[in-house]
């Protein structure tokens, strides 16, 4: 049978992908083998012991062991650090064979000590070497997403084969006797030999082969294995939660094994008892792994999951306390093992997925056995021994040891789920002096000399400061006139104010270079210097700026009526307002200097009637002059909105915009409704509309959020697209704000809907429908799709944490097979609703068939037809999938469609003219067609 066919045939119960069918039935082989043999031998074990020894001496042997398994288990590591990694599983199977045979012959003695010895190795070792190794290098093979998809199939391998092994030890128990069950077991261990080589074969690469085996339990020691513990939280609720399931689940062992003891008569009786509660456990446990944990933990979660168990023992626990008979602890029994092997240990190992590789496969084997054995049943058995031997407690009356264990591990369920959330995110997450300002001591003397020196940099900030230490030490006359020269306007501005406080001997030694301060470029430098030279002539200002008024050089101009306009006199200020107007109407070419000094100028005009001169200026053909125009504007803060309708509307311009956005911006919460009037009218200006979002991004607050969250349903995709990138500004500006989320689903699931359509009709068209995708249309549709996932990976960033989804995208998009798998299950974990069942088959990779399918589940839709595809799409919203559509209807000659492009330009908007166009074009290729005589 072909890999297909056999993933066909699997596809009720499991999904592989291409090229993991053998690999991944081989796993299911073996755990079915493993598993039955092991169930073959813990009846037998167990049953011997109790016959021989009494079943209220069983948790010494757990005791022995958690005080031994240590030991061993160092000895056994050094053993195998020596051997050849691809040989220590198949060596772990022959050696087990090689036991069992020698403890067949052994029982033939009839000694007490053997019994002891073969429950020690059969219940304490065996499922160290078989099941735990199994899943070690189930973990090996598998990354987090394979595992999710898979482990649920070959953890159910171990519960068939607990069955079927439980069920031959009911049936044969009485018929050859429990010695000769080890017989049976040998052999089909031997068979699992085989399986094993051929798996190690498929899957291990020559390069990891001569290495140490990460599948067998590496030699850690104790300093090392305390320091793991003490490094990683995770890790220690790990072994917490093993330790803990280990005790819950020795003390029911406990309880039916003395109550098998007290109830059941014979040896094989037992024998055969236990086999049958194994071999329902097993049928209950099969369909629980294959039919219940896939879907525990895709929709309800590892949290959930952990629950089930601990859950499952109180319950239990009360119905013994209620009725201690043999049916309730064999129910108890059942359950417990049912789930412990399946939907608990599937659990616990998805947890161990997000952890280091080199700290996995060295804390795994530790935590496994130690925390198993030493923690939950070496302990354990100390506790079952002070309660039965010293306190007598009975077999139901265990169940109140059940009860406190449930509550403990209940609370440690919930702590673990957290802190495996935490540990993905980490996972997936790995990526002047100002110039020394001297403080001056009164007079120093090399103070002030660095002061001074200061005042010749070019660094304007450093300049600024020396003047203003100089100042507060009151040697104002040390700030040079030359400064009047300084590149830096705010420099120049900065001397003459300090100039002001200067003496009379210095004002009249700077007058000169004041008096050309007039004619400065900067307007704030041209108004200091007007009132520095009121200050030289000992006049007043409104007397000395008059005569300038009408002066040739509109600097000066520009500077004599920013005075007047201060003036307490209305004839001065009607004059400046003269000036000012006169500057602003000369349109010529040659009066754009006067212009731009007349924008500069009004700045600093308080009143409000000069407001009315700006706005035109604002408006200016000429760039430099709108750009002083706007400046003023935002200068000025107008407290009644007038400037920004004419700023909002500057926003289309190329060259303006981010001027204008920066003048608006500076209103504040103030120009936020106003914007939103403006985005929200779909008479609009394009491009105004597509620049708002931008403008509201530069006011992080919570009107603003609004506002873009309602705009991320706009119907012009480019709005949309801002609306996103300004939400993702404000939220790393303002995290505190938060962003309402149900808006943001809302439109991820939209997103996410027209990814599934651009890749539904690309899949019609050319994977199933044979056309060539080297086309407009085909390039159309991977850029829709493209963009759209674009966005769906932005807006599950705002409602989210941004880090993290920017990681798992990166991881997704960029890293290799296991960083995508972790970041994949990031996602998954975070993910609810609606979200996470679309969106995983996209981010699975899943067979591009089977995306489509489910696509299309989503969209309520089904595969298409050419023909049919084409007729949805040249009515598509988006006018470049549309236009693109009715292109390819042309050049196919699906005239079939004639109608169709007929309605199109009927019923089109004008504002789609490519659409027209397109149509025009071929329903004009058509009729052509149709004249061509035949």
């Amino acid at each position: 049978m072909s890999d297909s066919a056999v993933r066909r045939f699997l596809s009720p119960v499991v999904t592989f992908r291409e090229g993991e069918t053998l690999t991944g039935v081989l796993m299911f082989a073996y755990s079915f083998l493993a598993m039955t043999a092991y169930n073959n031998i813990r009846p037998a074990a167990t049953s011997k012991f109790i016959s021989d020894l009494g079943a209220d001496n069983l948790p010494w042997v757990y005791l022995v062991a958690g005080l031994t398994l240590g030991v061993i288990l160092q000895f056994y590591g050094r053993l195998v650090d020596k051997i050849p990694r691809r040989w220590v599983l198949p060596g772990t199977q022959l050696l087990v064979v090689a036991v069992l045979v020698g403890f067949w012959f052994l029982l033939k003695t009839e000694q007490a000590w053997v019994s002891a010895a073969l429950y020690f190795w059969g219940r304490m070792l065996l499922g160290i070497f078989l099941i735990s190794q199994f899943w070690t290098l189930a973990n090996d093979i598998y990354d987090p997403r394979q595992a999710k998809r898979v482990f649920g199939f070959i953890g159910g391998g171990a519960s068939l084969g607990g069955l079927t092994g439980a069920a031959l030890t009911a049936f044969f128990a009485e018929r050859v006797g429990t010695d000769n069950l080890l017989l049976f077991s040998a052999a089909i261990l031997f068979f699992c030999f085989f399986i094993v080589v051929q798996i190690e074969r498929r899957e291990v690469s020559a390069e990891r082969a001569g290495s140490s085996s990460t599948v067998a339990p590496e030699t850690v020691s104790g300093k090392e294995a305390i320091q793991m513990l003490r490094d990683s939280k995770h890790l220690r609720l790990i072994a917490l939660l093993i330790g803990f399931g280990a005790l819950g689940g020795l003390t029911l062992d406990q309880q039916l094994n003395s109550a098998a003891e007290e109830l059941v008569q014979t040896e094989d009786a037992v024998t055969g008892f236990l086999g049958s509660i194994t071999a329902y456990l097993s049928a209950i446990g099969f369909v629980v792994q294959i039919g219940l944990v896939s879907f525990v933990h895709r929709a309800l979660g590892i949290g959930f999951a952990l629950l089930v168990l601990p859950v499952s023992w109180g319950a239990s626990a009360l119905l013994i306390l209620f009725a201690p008979v043999l049916w309730t602890i064999s129910l108890a029994r059942i359950l417990d093992a049912s789930l412990r092997y399946t939907l608990d240990k599937t659990t616990r190992e998805v947890l161990f997925l997000p952890l280091p590789a080199d700290l996995k496969f060295k804390a795994k084997p530790f935590v496994d056995v130690t925390a198993d054995r030493f923690v939950g049943k070496g302990l354990g058995a100390a506790v079952l021994l002070v309660l039965i031997k010293l306190f007598g407690f009975t077999w139901w009356q265990l169940s109140y040891l059940s009860l406190t264990v449930c509550i403990i591990w209940m609370y440690l369920t919930r702590k673990a789920r957290q802190e495996y959330m935490a540990v993905f995110r980490r996972s997936i997450e790995r990526l002047e002096l100002e110039p020394a300002t001297l403080a001056p001591q009164v007079g120093e003397p090399a103070t002030i000399e660095t002061l001074v020196e200061e005042l010749a940099s070019p660094h304007e900030d450093r300049v600024i400061r020396s003047i203003e230490l100089l100042e507060s030490l009151g040697k104002r006359h040390l700030v040079t006139p030359l400064l009047l020269r300084h590149e830096s306007p705010r420099v120049r501005a900065r001397a003459l104010l300090a100039m002001k406080q200067a003496t009379p001997e210095t004002l009249a030694r700077s007058a000169l270079a004041v008096e050309r301060s007039l004619e400065d470029e900067d307007a704030d430098v041209r108004a200091e210097a007007v009132f520095v030279l009121a200050m030289i002539r000992g006049k007043d200002v409104t007397a000395i700026m008059r005569p300038y008024l009408e002066d040739k050089d509109s600097r000066i101009a520009t500077a004599a009526a920013a005075a007047l306009a201060e003036s307490g006199r209305e004839e001065d200020r009607l004059a400046a307002e003269e000036t000012l107007a006169r500057l602003a109407a000369d349109t010529r070419e040659a009066g754009k200097t006067g212009r731009r000094d007349a924008a500069r100028a009004l700045a600093r005009c308080s009143d409000a009637r000069f407001r009315r001169v700006l706005i035109p200026l604002m408006h200016d053909a000429d760039t430099s002059v709108a750009l002083e125009a706007i400046r003023s504007s935002r200068r000025l803060g107008d407290e009644d909105l007038l400037f920004v309708p004419p700023l909002v509307s500057l926003l289309r311009v190329r060259r303006l915009k981010n001027a204008a956005r920066g003048a608006l911006a500076s209103y504040g919460d103030g120009v936020v409704d106003t914007l939103r009037y403006f985005l929200e009218d779909a008479n609009e200006n394009m491009w105004v509309r597509r620049h708002i979002p931008g403008t509201l991004a530069h006011i992080p607050s919570k009107p603003s959020v609004e506002v873009l969250l309602g705009a991320l349903d706009d119907e012009d995709g480019f709005v949309r697209f801002k609306a996103i990138s300004a939400l993702e500004r404000i939220q790393k500006a303002r995290p505190e704000l938060g962003i309402e989320t149900t808006a943001v689903e809302k439109i991820t699931v939209r997103d996410i809907g027209t990814y599934y359509r651009c890749l539904g009709a690309g899949f019609n068209l050319f994977d199933r429908g044979g056309l060539a995708r080297e086309n407009l249309l085909g390039q159309a549709l991977d850029e829709k799709r493209r963009r759209a996932m674009d966005r769906v990976y932005r807006l599950l960033a705002l409602a989210l944490d941004r880090k993290d989804v920017r990681a798992a995208r990166w991881a997704i998009e960029r890293g290799d097979g296991r960083s995508r798998a972790s970041a994949v299950e990031y996602l998954d974990n975070v993910l609810s609703g609606r979200i996470r069942k679309m969106i995983l088959p996209i981010l699975d990779e899943a067979p591009l068939e089977e995306t489509v399918r489910k696509g299309n589940v989503f969209l309520k839709t089904r595969i298409k037809g050419v023909e049919e595809t084409l007729a949805r799409l040249i009515y598509d919203d988006d006018p470049v999938i549309a236009a693109t559509a009715i292109d390819l209807v042309r050049e196919r000659e699906v005239w079939s469609l004639a109608e169709d492009l007929e309605q199109v330009l009927q019923f089109r908007e004008p504002k789609d003219y490519i659409v027209f166009e397109s149509a025009s074009q071929a329903l004009a290729a058509y009729r052509s067609g149709q004249r061509r005589p035949s």
